[in-house]
């Protein structure tokens, strides 16, 4: 693969790599988001009465984030098969001229889309388990336990965990659909890239 050839590929990773590093730095809108959950916590807790709103809520989370763990699973069997089709019809890579031709097959392509897509699975699950437990912590309220702090300390910091693996796992699939359109070119990839990244600040995804 030539230097012509790598070069939106490069272009759509750094793309990526940084609207991931901006959104990082956003550290008010988070700290707000933080303050607000937190506070959303305290008014569940603080007595009989907001019990629906708590358990509409946390089936809300928990639904999206199940939803989209269920989404990322079937994508990445559909990699793996399509992967696996095409990989499969070069044959062996044993000799040299076959080595030397490696980059130039779906292995390398695939391995991007296939492993951020791993990690939607695996940081959706995470959510939908901390929104579960966080669930047990909403219903102590405080005419109901003696174990008010601690369940309120508790929920807080496992839907501030959920929120976070939640918030993350988009960003991993966003990635996962910017580098599986490499099985198709490095310029669609790049293109992809930059519809995606457009729409999420057009939007303000986050």
């Amino acid at each position: 693969m030539n230097s012509l050839e790598w070069l939106p590929v490069v272009a759509a990773l750094a793309i990526l790599v940084a609207r991931y590093m901006w959104t990082l730095k956003r550290s008010e809108e988070l700290r707000l988001s933080i303050e607000i959950r937190h506070a959303w916590v305290r008014r569940i807790l603080a007595g009989p009465g907001a019990e629906v709103l708590a358990v509409q809520t946390v089936r809300n989370s928990i639904m999206a984030s199940s939803l989209m763990a269920t989404t990322a699973t079937l994508a990445l069997m559909g990699v793996l098969t399509i992967g696996h089709a095409q990989v499969g019809a070069l044959g062996p890579l044993a000799s040299p001229a076959g080595m030397e031709s490696l980059l130039h097959t779906p292995a390398v392509r695939l391995f991007l889309p296939m492993a951020l897509l791993a990690a939607c699975v695996v940081l959706f699950s995470g959510a939908v388990r901390l929104y579960h437990r966080a669930s047990y912590s909403l219903g102590l309220s405080k005419g109901s336990s003696d174990m008010h702090g601690a369940a309120e300390a508790a929920a807080i910091i496992e839907l501030t965990r959920a929120a976070h693996l939640y918030r993350n796992g988009w960003r991993a699939f966003y990635g996962s659909i910017a580098t599986g359109a490499w099985l198709v070119s490095g310029w669609m990839m790049l293109v992809t890239t930059l519809i995606i990244v457009g729409i999420d600040i057009a939007a303000r995804i986050e």
